[in-house]
């Protein structure tokens, strides 16, 4: 790279010509955090951009070259020499030998001593020296990186290329780089510690058909879908009050019954969203206290049942009034879930009462016709396919009430 600058540049004072305040150095031009040509900063615009053209977009080098380059190319184009500046600065030759080498760093000191000498602030030099380090971190950083290319590898690609976080041309350090991001962790191990440890079914072993890789991706995209949610300060009495006219909502069409269920929540402070499935989690739902102590609920619709679909949100409400906040809660498919510390018992056993109530017990395992459970939804004030469900948890007859139930439909969410 070749770069040319004015010779025999002064300190500017009030006795300079405008002509020659106007030239700028090659240190100021090569200032990776100064401002395009002719645009102006927010301070020149009194904090707004100019309305004048499009905004202007900050330049940054995926490039760039010690401070100590740059102040070699500058004394060559003044024609001074590393005694002179020595001697203006009052540093040591080895000192200014070292700098200009690129083995001793740029200090403070050192750039206000240029800036007197030189007339470059010191804020420039201090921004080249910040540019370097950062760009010679990110080298160092990219080769420790590539040690993890095959844990990067083990994430759900194809599903975050779907979702729009990956764009299918990562390789190598950067896949790795993006995952990272993915989690807001900076090394694999924080991602350990961050988002397996917490979760309460992977601290123990699980089977082998259950991927906690592709399911913590599934929560996370879940957390991301959260972050635009407008949500009240949690307020846990609250939630307790809007139960049942949550229950209502499961009579409604799917799709509507969520939104509302929805808006509901967040008004008790609860962020809740769906997120279809990831191939590998076998993740019904989900329970997750979020960085400021506000609960997540996430719910991917696995058994493609509105009834079962129902009870995992009642589920995971459970958790978060029963439950430690410390925990990560993954509600998994069946045989596959988690249950030696009985929580999961627990938030079972408290969204079948709040969803039919245990007064209907013996009417409903009595049951002979279909629509005796018609009946039971109607004075319970929950969809019929949720009575249905039930029936044949307790009866392990699923064919009464088959036509009862029907398949989950969130089209349009």
């Amino acid at each position: 790279m070749t770069t040319t600058g004015p010779r025999g540049q002064r300190p500017v004072d009030a006795a300079t010509p405008a002509s020659s305040r106007n030239r700028s150095s090659v240190a100021a031009s090569l200032d990776p955090d100064a401002p395009a040509p002719g645009t102006r900063s927010a301070t020149q615009t009194g904090g707004a951009i100019s309305e004048i053209g499009p905004p202007p977009v900050a330049f940054r080098p995926d490039w760039a070259l010690p401070p100590g380059t740059i102040l070699r190319k500058e004394l060559a184009a003044r024609g001074m020499s590393q005694a002179d500046l020595s001697q203006r600065t009052g540093l040591s030759p080895k000192h200014i030998n070292q700098v200009v080498m690129g083995s001793a760093s740029l200090s403070p000191d050192v750039a206000l001593r240029l800036e007197r000498a030189m007339g470059t602030s010191s804020a420039v030099w201090l921004s080249l020296e910040a540019h370097w380090q950062n760009h010679v971190a990110r080298e160092e950083a990219g080769a420790a990186l590539l040690e993890h290319v095959e844990w990067a590898k083990r994430f759900p690609v194809k599903e975050l290329i779907g979702h729009g976080v990956l764009s299918g041309s990562e390789q190598g350090s950067t896949l790795v780089e993006v995952i990272l991001r993915l989690f807001q962790v900076a090394t694999p191990n924080a991602f350990e510690q961050v988002w397996l440890a917490p979760v309460a079914g992977f601290r123990r072993s699980q089977k082998h058909d259950v991927d906690p890789l592709a399911t913590i991706t599934w929560l996370r995209l879940g957390e991301m879908a959260a972050e635009d949610l407008p949500l009240a300060r949690w307020n846990p009495a609250r939630l307790r009050g809007v139960l049942p006219k949550l229950r209502g909502f499961t009579r409604l069409a799917d799709a509507d019954g969520f939104r509302q269920a929805q808006t509901l929540l967040a008004a008790c402070g609860v962020a809740t969203v769906y997120v279809p499935e990831i191939v590998g989690s076998r993740a019904c739902g989900a329970t997750r206290w979020r960085m400021g102590g506000t609960p997540l609920i996430v719910l991917s619709g696995r058994y493609r049942h509105a009834d079962s679909f129902w009870f995992t949100l009642f589920h995971e409400i459970a958790h978060i009034l029963l439950h430690p906040r410390r925990a990560t809660y993954v509600d998994l498919d069946g045989e596959y879930g988690d249950d030696q510390d009985g929580q999961e018992s627990e938030a079972n056993d408290y969204a079948a009462e709040l969803l039919i109530p245990a007064s209907f017990g013996p009417r409903l395992v009595g049951a002979r016709r279909f629509s005796q459970l018609a009946v039971l939804a109607d004075e319970a004030g929950v969809d019929q396919g949720i009575v249905a469900g039930r029936y044949g948890h307790l009866t392990n007859n699923w064919q009464l009430g088959a036509r009862l139930r029907h398949r989950l439909d969130l089209a349009g969410l």
